[in-house]
């Protein structure tokens, strides 16, 4: 199970691991739902000044974080571009936002290859 291996790589009791990380409002007893917090997983850490956030079990997270991708077809995603970069997804996929937003989110895409613009 996905959440023990994360729980034993974090070097945590089982107990502490479900108060501090795992969502109570999950009715499953075989699966988990991570919590979340204003800024999203509780697991994504933001850097001051930084837009984006960075994962801290990047190197163990669980095969749903691995499998999903980001997309402006995304609400998620979405509300990251307008809180991080005041920008919005227009009709067919389109950034629209201010030249010089633009420009800095064309330029850390293009270095993180981090939202799927196709």
């Amino acid at each position: 199970m996905e959440a023990v291996s994360i729980c034993d790589t974090l070097g945590l009791e089982w107990e502490e691991f479900h108060e501090r990380y795992l969502d109570k409002r999950w009715p499953g007893s075989s699966s988990f739902l991570v919590r979340h917090n204003e800024h999203g997983c509780v697991f994504l850490k933001r850097s001051p000044g930084e837009k984006a956030a960075t994962c801290f079990i990047h190197n163990f997270k669980p095969s749903a974080c691995v499998e999903w991708q980001p997309g402006l077809f995304k609400k998620e995603c979405r509300d990251g571009l307008k809180r991080a970069w005041k920008l919005e997804a227009g009709e067919g996929g389109t950034i629209k936002g201010k030249s010089e937003a633009l420009k800095s989110f064309n330029e850390f895409n293009k270095k993180s290859n981090t939202i799927n613009l196709k």
